[in-house]
């Protein structure tokens, strides 16, 4: 242990430069008692330490948010969204972030914060267990976007193909021959004539043959206008039933 500086007193009775040596020599020969000190002070001194950040939302650190009580009558987190964010010195302890400890240099002491509501399903869980979560909620994340993306991709390409499709169909269809337009007239005059004999309709499989039979015109300006009036009246009445 070279770095170490033996006194007089050590050098005369050959104390050894070894750490243990030179521990039982000092007990042995040094007078006084070790200092005691709070357990509390002494756990906090062995943490781990890193920086977080002060922001409007709260204390954030390791994508979690925490809150004390010096924070809120300092107004911290107003100050934060009135000007801009900052770092504070924190220990934190791996195996349970419930609670991170700010330390505050001027009063020698330090402030436990703890993790706000929202955010309260951290609790007692270990840094590492926090770690995991969330990148599998990235992970998810950027799993439904990609799904969301093929979907729209795929509608897209669905309906490119209807468009296609459509305009396919329109340019084979053959215009209806005279004789076919004759036939599709006398046939809705028969439909019109069969209702005018049989004003008195009550009975709901007789407006379900009107549903049918109107249904079977095509299209409404091929129908005359008493036909017209006589399935407006028909559906009207089926709406009221």
């Amino acid at each position: 242990m070279e770095s170490f500086e033996k006194s007089e007193a050590m050098m005369t009775a050959g104390v050894e430069s070894i750490p243990v040596k030179l521990w039982e020599w000092g007990i042995a020969n040094c007078s006084g008692a070790l200092r005691e000190a709070p357990a509390d002070t002494v756990k906090f001194a062995v943490l781990p330490t890193a920086n977080a950040t002060v922001t409007e939302k709260g204390i954030k650190f390791k994508g979690m948010f925490y809150v004390c009580d010096r924070a809120k009558t300092e107004m911290w987190f107003e100050k934060a969204r009135a000007k801009k964010y900052w770092s504070v010195s924190i220990s934190y302890n791996p195996h349970d972030m419930t609670h991170i400890h700010i330390w505050d240099n001027d009063l020698k002491r330090y402030d436990t914060c703890y993790l706000l509501d929202w955010n309260s399903k951290n609790a007692g869980k270990t840094l590492a267990e926090i770690v995991y979560e969330q990148q599998a909620e990235r992970l998810e994340g950027k799993r439904l976007k990609a799904a969301a993306t093929e979907a729209k991709v795929n509608l897209n390409a669905d309906i490119d193909t209807i468009i296609a499709e459509a305009k396919k169909a329109k340019a084979s269809d053959v215009p209806k021959s005279k004789r076919e337009r004759v036939s599709k007239i006398r046939k809705n005059r028969a439909v019109e004539r069969t209702m005018l004999q049989n004003n008195d309709i009550s009975t709901s499989s007789e407006i379900d043959a009107i549903a049918v039979a109107t249904a079977q015109v095509q299209p409404e300006e091929e129908m005359s206008p008493i036909l017209c009036m006589i399935k407006e009246n028909a559906e009207e009445r089926l709406k009221n039933d």
